[in-house]
């Protein structure tokens, strides 16, 4: 299946219960309303396998603060679709906007995963402020 063959549902209150499971870290007691999010979520026949959730912060930098897919299901292209669908959603509201992406090592039960995934993606990793942290600053 390629990246083009998932499907990709922008998320609203009703959909959030189905792929709350999907989202890393404590982003699910964050997520108080769909409106100051941008969450998206993706299905391979019928099954929610991924999810992808991010926000504007005041000085305008938008930050992906979770981004997961099974990992069954990696590799396939659907960490790719959410993150591309997050960067096109970005780039329609402000052409220029920077993204940040960043994580700790603890925080992740699998941040290797999560750090080949930027890495193949081609966006590289800004310095860290301490050990076991990535950041990736990219222009959407």
């Amino acid at each position: 299946m390629t990246e083009k063959e998932y499907e990709i549902i922008p998320l609203t209150i009703k959909e959030l219960k189905e792929f709350s499971g999907l989202f890393t870290g404590n982003i699910n007691k964050k997520i108080t309303g769909a409106g100051q999010y941008i969450l998206l979520g993706t299905r391979k026949d019928g099954r929610s396998i991924g999810a992808i959730a991010g926000t504007r912060s005041e000085n305008g930098m938008y930050s992906i603060e979770s981004l997961y897919v099974e990992p069954d299901e990696r590799g396939m292209g659907a960490g790719t679709a959410l993150f591309e669908e997050f960067r096109s959603i970005v780039r329609d509201v402000d052409p220029k906007a920077l993204i940040h992406a960043g994580f700790r090592d603890d925080e992740y039960g699998d941040a290797e995963s999560l750090l080949n995934f930027f890495n193949a993606m081609g966006l590289p990793e800004s310095d860290a402020m301490a050990e076991g942290e990535h950041h990736f600053v990219f222009r959407c």
